[in-house]
């Protein structure tokens, strides 16, 4: 089921046919440099990550999207709605393959699926984190009209950029268009 399409992308619910691309992705170590503990899914939670997300649409009608090109079915990551750690406003994430990176997908994706859940009502805010070091992610937080708040210091004693989107501030991304 397409979520959301921009001129480039579909967003759409993932399926149990994708799990090898999902594996494909969060297994690769570059990837999650950033990513949680920056270490590779295993096998076993990517699967339970699944399952997860498929409770996810049925409880909150959102979860992990797979991103598609447009007129294909090429993956070219995922970008989704969280809730880690029981936070009561979802948390944006997403992940480009590699040779999607600098093209302005992730802003493309991430501004139009913030912009859909804030006017549909999934949520009145959308929150993410971002290591301070990842700059390239912080751009694109920013220009898909997120605001940075203060820094967290975290228990070990790393520092996480926190960012949030209250509202449509900007529109979304020329040429795109947004469905259920």
């Amino acid at each position: 089921m397409t979520v959301i399409e921009t001129t480039r992308t579909r967003v759409r619910r993932i399926t149990a046919d994708d799990y090898d691309a999902m594996f494909e992705v969060y297994s690769d170590l570059e990837l999650m440099k950033y990513v949680g503990d920056s270490t590779a899914i295993s096998p076993e939670d990517c699967l339970r990550w699944m399952h997860i997300t498929l409770d996810n649409y049925a409880t909150k009608s959102y979860g992990l999207f797979l991103i598609e090109e447009i007129n294909s079915t090429t993956c070219m990551g995922f970008v989704g709605l969280t809730h880690p750690g029981g936070i009561p406003h979802p948390e944006i994430k997403y992940t480009l393959k590699k040779e999607f990176w600098g093209f302005g997908i992730a802003t493309e994706v991430v501004q139009t699926l913030t912009q859909f859940a804030l006017m549909t009502g999934w949520t009145t805010r959308v929150v993410a984190t971002v290591s301070p070091e990842h700059l390239g992610s912080q751009r694109v937080l920013e220009k898909a009209g997120f605001v940075r708040e203060a820094d967290t210091c975290n228990e070990d004693g790393t520092t996480t950029a926190y960012y949030s989107c209250e509202n449509p501030v900007r529109s979304p991304a020329p040429n795109s268009s947004q469905r259920m």
